[in-house]
């Protein structure tokens, strides 16, 4: 069977679900999974991470970089982010866009002078 970076490899676009909560304990955590469809049209699904959230506040901010961290790791592009109807994680999924087009447009513009 692949490992789930062999399979991420494979099938690198896909979209994630997220959610924070609080354990019994006051501890919070963030689950983030992957899905995806392989070249055979079969649902892929990974849970990639369940870190510790620490930060007191879950903020979008705060979402929003914990959400890239786990992208970053796992080397995958993101299409949507799907989650609960929170306004902490609705506001930080629109920063991840904001963020991941102000990179694509850096990227565009240095590619357009690459090609002078």
């Amino acid at each position: 069977m692949d490992s789930a970076r062999d399979l991420l490899e494979k099938n690198s676009t896909g979209s994630l679900t997220t959610d924070l909560w609080t354990s019994s304990c006051c501890d919070a955590y963030m689950g983030v999974t992957y899905h995806t469809i392989s070249e055979e049209w079969q649902l892929i699904s990974k849970a990639l991470a369940v870190p510790h959230f620490p930060v007191e506040r879950h903020t979008a901010e705060e979402t929003c970089i914990g959400l890239k961290e786990v992208v970053d790791k796992w080397g995958i592009e993101v299409i949507d982010v799907i989650h609960d109807n929170a306004s902490n994680m609705q506001d930080a999924t629109i920063l991840y866009q904001k963020n991941l087009m102000k990179a694509l447009e850096k990227l565009g513009k240095h590619r357009e002078r690459e090609e002078l």
